[in-house]
C-alpha cells in the first residue's frame, strides 16, 4: 500500500509541474521521444528522435503504476502508435522507454 501511495504522490507532483498537455516531451537537448496526442481520439503517437539502437519497448502506465499497454520498438521506426485507448479513463499517464535489459532509459508524463 505504501508503494502505491508513493507512486501516486510522485505522479501527482509530476503532473502539477507539467507545462504541456497535447505534446509532452523530455527536457533538455538529449530528448529521446515525445508524445503526440490529439484530445478526443483514442490514439497516442510516440515520436522517436534519432537512432535509438538500445531502445527495446515503450510501456504505457496509469496513475498507480500499473502497465496498461506495451509496444515493442523496431530500430529505425519514427513513430510507435498506441491505439484503442478509448476504454481508458482520462487522467495522468506515464510513457516509459526501456532498453533491451529492462533498464529505464526515459519517461514522459502526459494527460489522456
Amino acid at each position: 500500500m505504501r508503494k502505491i501511495f508513493t507512486y501516486i504522490l510522485l505522479l501527482l507532483f509530476i503532473g502539477i509541474n507539467s507545462n504541456s498537455i497535447a505534446i509532452a516531451q523530455t527536457s533538455g537537448n538529449d530528448k529521446m521521444f515525445e508524445i503526440q496526442h490529439n484530445q478526443g481520439t483514442d490514439v497516442v503517437k510516440v515520436k522517436v528522435f534519432g537512432a535509438q539502437p538500445n531502445l527495446d519497448k515503450f510501456i504505457l502506465m496509469n496513475l498507480i503504476g500499473r502497465s496498461v499497454k506495451e509496444k515493442t520498438y523496431t530500430p529505425g521506426e519514427e513513430y510507435v502508435i498506441f491505439n484503442d485507448l478509448a476504454m481508458l479513463p482520462s487522467g495522468l499517464y506515464v510513457m516509459l522507454a526501456k532498453d533491451k535489459t529492462g533498464k529505464l532509459m526515459s519517461s514522459v508524463k502526459f494527460y489522456l
